[in-house]
C-alpha cells in the first residue's frame, strides 16, 4: 500500500475468537477464489496452544447470546482487504496485515496474545472483549502477568484498543471493566447508526473515543456466502482499530501514544450526548498525521463545452458559466471565474457574464476553486465570441412613401438599426 508516498505495511493483532479458517489455516474464499483475509494469515491458539487458530469461538458474547464467529466479524471490520472485488472492507484494509490470536478469555491467554503481539511485530491490538472486574480483582490485576503485558506493549509503542462492553453501565467504578480500562488501553464505545449519540447498551464512563458499528463484515460458517454485520462495540473496537493502523502508515515513526493523540484531538465533539465527549474522525486523524491538509480541490467547467461559440440571449452575449467544485475539508470551495481577454467574471459556482461590448474572437475561460488553506485547483476551457455580423438596416422617417416634396427646404430624418449587439448605430436626422 502507498500510505501519503510510503510504502508502508501495519501489522495488527485481532485478538478474539471464531475465525472461519480452513484445518489449515486458510480463510474460506468464494467462488472466485477470494477473501478478505490473506491467503496465510499469522495466526496462533492461545487456547489450544496451536499454530492455526481455526474454529468457532471458545466464549458466548453479551447476556450468553452465541455468537461462532465473532472473531471473523473483529477481523473483517479492522483488516478486510479493501477494493479486492469481493466481501467487505475494513477502515484500516489498504495497510492492514492480520495477525489472528484465537484465545478462550482466561486472563493467561489474553496477556500471551499480548506479548506474542509485541514478540511478533504487531502496531496495533484490537480486543474485542471483556469483563467486570471490582476494586479487589483490579488491585490483583495491577500485580499479575496480566497488567504487565499491557505495561509491555504500551512501553513497545503498540497501539491498545479494546471494546467498551454492550452492558449499559459506566466502566469505572463499581465495575472496571478490563481490559478497557486497563493503562494505556484505548476504550472505545458505540455510536447510534448514523448519528453521534451512544447505543443505549453501550458501556460508558471511562470510555475515551467513540465510533460506529454494526458494520458490513465478510462472510462466515453461518452465512452461506452472504456479508454478516458485525454488532456493539465489539465492531466499533476494530472500526477504530484500523483507522489507527492507517495512522500507523501514513506516520511510522508514531508510537501508540501520539496515535491515540491525534484520534483524540482531531475527533469531534459535538454530540449533544453527555457521554459522547469525542468521536473518531477518521479523514482528520490521516491528515493530521499526515503534517496537515494540503489536498487542492476538484473543479470541472460544466458549462459552456470547451469549443463553444457564444450564442445571444435577447440580443446581447451574455453567458451563463457553472462548474462543479469539491472539497475534501470543506465541502464547497470558493470559486472565482476570469478571461484572458476580459479578465474577472465573477465569483460563484455560476455566473452571468455580458460580453455584449467585448471583442470577438476566441478566448480562454479558467474556474478557480479555493480551500480555507489557500489550496487551489483550475479548469480552463476555450469558448469563440462572434457577433454573426448583418449589413445595418436603413429606416427613413421623413419623407413617408409617395410623399409630395414641396420645393425648397425639406427636414430629411431617418436611422439605421443593426442586429449586432450593443447600442443601435443611429443615423442623425438630415435636413436639405
Amino acid at each position: 500500500m502507498l500510505a501519503h508516498g510510503i510504502v508502508r505495511r501495519v501489522n495488527v493483532a485481532i485478538i478474539d475468537s471464531g475465525f472461519w479458517l480452513d484445518s489449515a489455516g486458510h480463510p474460506y474464499t468464494d467462488s472466485k477464489g477470494l477473501s478478505d483475509l490473506p491467503k496465510d494469515p499469522v495466526q496462533y491458539d492461545f487456547a489450544g496452544d496451536d499454530y492455526i487458530a481455526d474454529g468457532q469461538a471458545l466464549f458466548t458474547c453479551t447476556g450468553g447470546s452465541s455468537c461462532p464467529w465473532h472473531g471473523n466479524g473483529s477481523a473483517s471490520v479492522a483488516v478486510g482487504i479493501a477494493n479486492n472485488g469481493t466481501g467487505a472492507a475494513g477502515t484500516g484494509g489498504f495497510v492492514a496485515d492480520p495477525m489472528l490470536f484465537k484465545i478462550a478469555m482466561s486472563d493467561d491467554q489474553v496477556a500471551r496474545a499480548v506479548r506474542t503481539a509485541v514478540a511478533w511485530g504487531a502496531d496495533v491490538i484490537s480486543m474485542s472483549f471483556g469483563g467486570d472486574c471490582n476494586g479487589w480483582c483490579t488491585s490483583h490485576y495491577r500485580s499479575s502477568g496480566y497488567y504487565r503485558a499491557f505495561s509491555y506493549a504500551k512501553a513497545n509503542g503498540l497501539v491498545l484498543v479494546a471494546a467498551a462492553g454492550n452492558d449499559g453501565e459506566d466502566t469505572l467504578e463499581p465495575h472496571y471493566t478490563q481490559p478497557c480500562e486497563v493503562d494505556g488501553v484505548y476504550c472505545v464505545g458505540a455510536l447510534e447508526d448514523g448519528k453521534n449519540t451512544s447505543k443505549s447498551y453501550s458501556n460508558y464512563g471511562g470510555v475515551g473515543i467513540w465510533a460506529p458499528t454494526d458494520i458490513h463484515a465478510m462472510p462466515d460458517g453461518g452465512s452461506s456466502g452472504k456479508l454478516t454485520t458485525h454488532s456493539g462495540t465489539s465492531a466499533a473496537c476494530p472500526f477504530l482499530t484500523g483507522i489507527a493502523a492507517m495512522v500507523k502508515a501514513i506516520d511510522p515513526s508514531l508510537d501508540g501514544e501520539r496515535i491515540k493523540a491525534i484520534i483524540s484531538k482531531t475527533a469531534w465533539r459535538d454530540s449533544p450526548d453527555s457521554e459522547v465527549g469525542a468521536y473518531v474522525n477518521a479523514y482528520a486523524a490521516v491528515v493530521e498525521a499526515a503534517g496537515g491538509y494540503h489536498i487542492p480541490p476538484d473543479i470541472k467547467i460544466t458549462k459552456p463545452s470547451d469549443g463553444d461559440t457564444l450564442q445571444p440571449i435577447s440580443g446581447f452575449y451574455l453567458t451563463n458559466f457553472s462548474a462543479k467544485a469539491f472539497d475534501l475539508k470543506d465541502g464547497l470551495p470558493s470559486v472565482s471565474w476570469s478571461s484572458d481577454k476580459d479578465g474577472s467574471l465573477g465569483q460563484g459556482a455560476s455566473v452571468t457574464y455580458d460580453f455584449t461590448d467585448a471583442a470577438e474572437g476566441d478566448r480562454q475561460i479558467t474556474a478557480t476553486a479555493t480551500n480555507s488553506v489557500g489550496l487551489t485547483a483550475s479548469d480552463t476551457i476555450t469558448v469563440h465570441l462572434s457577433f454573426g455580423h448583418s449589413p445595418p438596416q436603413p429606416v427613413i422617417l421623413q419623407p413617408q412613401p409617395n410623399a409630395t416634396i414641396p420645393p425648397g427646404a425639406y427636414k430629411l430624418a431617418g436611422y439605421a438599426k443593426s442586429t449586432d449587439p450593443g447600442s443601435l448605430v443611429g443615423g442623425s436626422p438630415a435636413t436639405k
